[in-house]
């Protein structure tokens, strides 16, 4: 997948963005947004790889989650800022989410998914073999489901950026540590 232009990852994640239901409206005050975007721009020179577009969109909704699509966009819902006590907490979940997108796990997901040639296809410019699946795909969760080993790497990829950017790393774990005791569980996206 490594050899796989950046491109094919950017036009997934921007056809996903745009068919996808986030299940709420985008958030536009300035604050806030321009919040987890200060988080992102304190990352994003720490992010392995070259040529990711990571795009900040928050959603006003009552999900506790957060997630990336391939190529950059990051989707951070409302809530989960809320339920954060330190910034910290959500720049931890904003660079897990980077890592799955500097590591591409998004492509390896939807090449499983799809094959590797509807991928190409997309570089190509032809995006309608991915179009007519795109929406089963997303509901299915194969852009943004990940496999445990995916987890972990994303989990040790953000952490070494956090710490990089001089960003509290153990906030995350007291944020994780927060939600279990809440919730009894992690909630898949954030895990």
């Amino acid at each position: 997948m490594r050899s796989l232009p950046v491109e094919i990852d950017k036009k997934i994640g921007e056809l996903a963005i745009e068919t996808m239901d986030l299940e709420g409206g985008r958030v536009t005050d300035p604050f806030v947004v321009g919040a987890v975007e200060e988080m992102v721009n304190r990352l994003r020179p720490h992010a392995c790889g070259e040529g990711f577009d990571f795009q900040v969109c928050v959603i006003d909704a009552p999900v506790l989650n957060a997630f990336a699509l391939p190529g950059g966009p990051i989707v951070v819902y409302t809530e989960l800022i809320e339920k954060a006590t330190e910034a910290e907490q959500v720049a931890g979940v904003v660079g897990h989410e980077m890592a799955h997108v500097t590591l591409r796990h998004g492509l390896q997901r939807i090449s499983g998914s799809i094959g590797v040639l509807a991928a190409l296809e997309l570089i190509m410019g032809d995006a309608t073999g991915l179009m007519a699946i795109g929406k089963e795909l997303l509901q299915a969760g194969a852009i943004t489901s990940y496999s445990r080993e995916q987890e972990s790497q994303a989990d040790m990829e953000g952490l070494r950026m956090l710490h990089a950017a001089r960003i509290d790393a153990t906030a995350l774990a007291r944020f994780f540590d927060f939600l279990q005791r809440e919730q009894g569980e992690l909630p898949g996206a954030v895990t």
